[in-house]
């Protein structure tokens, strides 16, 4: 399913991008953004690699509310987890936030990269290519805007949903770039980013 880039900043509206916005128009370093349509095999396309190689294909962007079906939006208690997720059955969207029981969690990004020697915070551009790389393989994903109708920083950073909030506006975020990872980013519940999900198991 494919629908035309729709200028939207309400953060309550269920929406969700199922967009092609393809690497033109970006500007000179992603600021520029894009809303020009291509097909999967165009050059640049849809397609992003992981650090270690393996292909995936950019397609789906959620804004927060469409990411906790219809829970997010509602919640605005400082680390709060969202009930419901996207995910399939028996899979979960990642904690995060920071401090206390965030930093044990075995479904949180702290935890999970602790367990992979992960320096987190800023990290490094080493951790950066570790997560980047199997098992994780998060990838470059960019960002849907739907205040400007138009997809940025594909191919230069990576914009991963949790399921916990951070404010009444805010939730967070993972958040990679080619020196850093940072898995308790906030950002406003209405822009469209990826998701990752985890199993419950």
């Amino acid at each position: 399913m494919t629908v035309a880039p729709y200028k939207d900043g309400v953060v309550t509206n269920d929406h969700s991008y199922y967009g092609r916005g393809c690497k033109n128009g970006w500007g000179t370093s992603g600021e520029g953004g894009s809303q020009t349509p291509c097909t999967d095999s165009d050059a640049g396309g849809r397609y992003v690699t992981t650090a270690d190689g393996e292909t995936q294909k950019n397609g789906t962007y959620f804004n927060f509310q469409a990411a906790t079906v219809g829970a997010g939006g509602a919640m605005d208690t400082d680390k709060s987890d969202s009930p419901y997720t996207f995910c399939p059955l028996g899979w979960q969207l990642p904690y995060s936030g920071t401090g206390g029981d965030y930093d044990d969690k075995s479904r949180s990004w702290n935890h999970l990269f602790k367990s992979y020697s992960l320096h987190i915070g800023d990290g490094t551009a080493t951790d950066a290519t570790k997560v980047k790389s199997y098992p994780f393989s998060y990838v470059y994903s960019g960002y849907y805007n739907w205040s400007t109708g138009r997809l940025y920083y594909q191919s230069r950073n990576g914009n991963y949903w949790s399921s916990t909030v951070a404010s009444s506006t805010n939730a967070y975020v993972l958040y990679t770039w080619s020196s850093g990872v940072r898995p308790a980013n906030s950002y406003d519940k209405a822009y469209g980013f990826t998701l990752r999900c985890v199993t419950r198991y």
